[in-house]
C-alpha cells in the first residue's frame, strides 16, 4: 500500500487542529478520504477543503470501501468502542491518546487487533522525537547509570 486512505472520526478537536492538516501535508503517504463528526457542518466543512465524504454516523464512515484506516479522535470513553468496530470493519486504526479508559478495554482492542489482522497504534507523537530516542539509548546503553528520577 503506498498511499493511505484515511477516515477521521472526531474533527472537532485534536483531529481538526492537529490530525487532518498533518495529513495534507503527506499526501504521497495518506489522503483523508472521509470525515465523520456529530458536527456535521464541520465535517462537510473540512471535507470540502480535502475532496473527502462527510459523515455524520461513524457506522456509515466504517463501511466506506474506499476507507483503508481510521484516526479516531473522540472523547476518551469511545476511543476503545469504536477501535473494535474499525478493527472489525477491516480498517486500520490510529487511535489518539489516551487509547483507552481501563486495561480491560485495551486488551479487548488488542485482541481485536490480532484477530482483524489489520494495524493499530496509539497517536503517542512524543515516542518519535529525536530528544526522547537519544535519551532511552543513553540509559539502554547504561551511559547515564541507575535512573532514580526523570521528569518530563
Amino acid at each position: 500500500m503506498d498511499s493511505v486512505n484515511v477516515g477521521i472520526i472526531g474533527i472537532g478537536g485534536s483531529g481538526g487542529w492537529g490530525h487532518f492538516p498533518g495529513y495534507i501535508v503527506i499526501p504521497d503517504k495518506a489522503r483523508v478520504a472521509a470525515i465523520c463528526d456529530v458536527n456535521v457542518a464541520l465535517a462537510q466543512e473540512k471535507a470540502r477543503i480535502v475532496g473527502a465524504k462527510a459523515y455524520a454516523d461513524y457506522h456509515d464512515l466504517l463501511i466506506d470501501p474506499k476507507v483503508d484506516a481510521v484516526d479516531i479522535c473522540l472523547p476518551h470513553f469511545l476511543h476503545g468502542q469504536v477501535a473494535k468496530e474499525a478493527l472489525s470493519a477491516r480498517k486500520h486504526v490510529l487511535v489518539e491518546k489516551p487509547f483507552t479508559t481501563t486495561l480491560e478495554e485495551a486488551d479487548r482492542v488488542i485482541a481485536a487487533t490480532r484477530d482483524s489482522s489489520r494495524k493499530l497504534m496509539i497517536a503517542e507523537n512524543t515516542r518519535f522525537v529525536n530528544a526522547y530516542q537519544v535519551a532511552k539509548n543513553f540509559v539502554d546503553d547504561g551511559i547515564l547509570g541507575d535512573i532514580l528520577f526523570a521528569r518530563t
